[in-house]
C-alpha cells in the first residue's frame, strides 16, 4: 500500500494573503455532484499538515491524513486521504463515507486525483453547507486506501477542522476548515518570517 504517495510534504506557510479567484462550477449548500477526475496538483504549494495519522473506532480502524493546498491564484484546496487497515479490529468492515466541515459561507467543489478507490457516486453538501460528504456504496474495502479527495474553496485563509470516517460507527478526526479571516497562528508565522527575512538581510549587510 503507497499510502500519501500523491502527497507532497507541507510546512505551514504564512503567505495567505493573496486574492482568488470564485469557482466555476461551486457545490451548492443542499445539492450533490459527482466528484470530477482531477490532474495532480500543481502550480501551488502545501500550505497544512496533519501527518499520517492512525484511527480507531468501532468496527473500522487505519491511518487518514488532512492536508491544504494553496493554488497559484491563493484560494484554498482542501485535502483528504485514508487508508482501511483493520488494524485492531474485530470483523473489520469496509468505509462508507468520508465527510469534512465546516466550509459554510464558502464556495466549493469536489474532485479527486487517480489512485486508491475512486468516490463515483454523488458526494453531498448538508444543507446549511458545513459538512461536505464523500460517498463510497461499495465501500473502501480493508485493506485498501481511498483516492486523494479534494474541496476546493474560495477561502484564502483555513483554521483547525473535523474530518471523519464511517460505516455504522464514526471516526472523528483532526482536519482543517475555511475561515473568513487569519487566525492569530498565521499573524504569528507571517511575523516571524518578516523577523527572519530582516535578520538574514541585516547579516548581509554586515
Amino acid at each position: 500500500m503507497q499510502f500519501g504517495k500523491t502527497f507532497a510534504a507541507g510546512l505551514l506557510s504564512a503567505t495567505l494573503l493573496i486574492t482568488g479567484s470564485a469557482l466555476a462550477a461551486p457545490l451548492l449548500p443542499g445539492s450533490s455532484a459527482v466528484p470530477t477526475l482531477a490532474g495532480a496538483l500543481a502550480g501551488g504549494v502545501f500550505v497544512g499538515d496533519t501527518g499520517i495519522l492512525p484511527f480507531l473506532g468501532g468496527d473500522i480502524s487505519g491511518n487518514y491524513r488532512a492536508q491544504v493546498y494553496k493554488e497559484a491564484v491563493g484560494t484554498l484546496t482542501f485535502v483528504y486521504n485514508f487508508s482501511n487497515t483493520g488494524a485492531g479490529v474485530t470483523g473489520a468492515e469496509a468505509i462508507g463515507r468520508a465527510s469534512m466541515s465546516s466550509f459554510t459561507g464558502f464556495l466549493t467543489d469536489v474532485a479527486y486525483l487517480a489512485g486508491g478507490t475512486a468516490p463515483t457516486s454523488p458526494a453531498t453538501r448538508s444543507a446549511n453547507g458545513s459538512v461536505i460528504a464523500f460517498n463510497y456504496p461499495s465501500g473502501v474495502a480493508v485493506g485498501a486506501s481511498s483516492s486523494t479527495l479534494l474541496v476546493k474553496t474560495d477561502a484564502l485563509y483555513f483554521k483547525s477542522g473535523n474530518y471523519s470516517v464511517q460505516n455504522g460507527t464514526t471516526s472523528t478526526l483532526t482536519g482543517f476548515a475555511p475561515t473568513a479571516v487569519p487566525e492569530p497562528t498565521t499573524y504569528l508565522l507571517l511575523g516571524s518570517g518578516l523577523a527572519a527575512l530582516g535578520f538574514f538581510r541585516r547579516k548581509r549587510a554586515q
